[in-house]
């Protein structure tokens, strides 16, 4: 199993004329986190204070769930090591989407986070010098950007609940921001983890041209005749998904 060589708990065995490796240092060290971090739709999400929190990532599963024989939704579940930023062991993300139509999310939730006092990357305490000598200072928590939100994700609006047409505008693209990151998660990173972390996983997504503008690749390719015997650019590599491209959107390799 791959978590069993993440972890530590089955070896790898070495290839010929290989070095030998520190000892003390079990499976591969930071595997997850290099994993989120070589794809764009995880990579943004991840920000500076988060890649110490990371370093416990052990494993990332997912499972589908039905209901009365139809698919309800998924399930995204990270598992971290003993750490001195949270007691949780395990962190879940579940997407439900609606019963009769297993295309429309319906909702998002995530496990509350116990974070140990002064350890959430989520916030930034600011303090206020007293007004008066001897006073005591006023603590103020501001909400910051970090991959951890995505286990706190929007709420949904109820059908009587009043929303201005830009607040749902709003709402709708982090909603659809955090579902991209969810789905990118289960159905690009798990699958292929072992080849996001060595960098082979990009060769294997297909490269897509959009559009009909061929002028762009013509100019610096008028005099060689070995490009034009090959029939095109090859596949891998960066690039973008054609429009109306099926979701989750390709990751492009960092």
């Amino acid at each position: 199993e791959p978590s069993e060589v993440v972890s530590g708990a089955k070896e790898v065995p070495k290839k010929e004329g290989e070095p030998e490796g520190d000892a003390t240092v079990k499976g591969i060290p930071d595997f997850w986190q290099t994993v989120l971090l070589k794809c764009d739709t995880t990579a943004e999400t991840i920000k500076d204070k988060d890649l110490e929190v990371l370093k416990f990532l052990e494993d990332i599963t997912s499972e589908n769930f039905m209901e009365d024989g139809n698919p309800r939704g998924f399930k995204l579940m990270f598992k971290f090591g003993e750490n001195p930023f949270f007691s949780n062991s395990v962190l879940t993300k579940t997407y439900y989407m609606l019963p009769d139509d297993d295309a429309v999310l319906e909702k998002a939730e995530g496990t509350k986070i116990e974070w140990v006092t002064g350890k959430d990357v989520t916030i930034k305490v600011m303090k206020k010098k007293p007004k008066k000598a001897g006073g005591k200072p006023q603590i103020k928590t501001e909400k910051i950007e970090s991959f951890f939100n995505f286990f706190s994700p929007p709420d949904f609006p109820e059908e009587e609940d009043e929303v201005d047409d830009e607040a749902m505008e709003e709402l709708q693209a982090v909603i659809e921001a955090d579902y991209e990151v969810g789905a990118t998660i289960k159905e690009k990173l798990i699958p292929k983890a072992v080849s996001w972390y060595t960098g082979e996983a990009v060769e294997d997504e297909p490269y897509y041209f959009g559009g009909d503008d061929d002028d762009d690749f013509d100019d610096d390719e008028d005099d060689d005749d070995d490009d034009d015997e090959e029939g095109g650019p090859p596949h891998g590599g960066k690039g973008g998904a054609a429009a109306g491209a099926e979701q989750p959107p390709e990751c492009k390799q960092q």
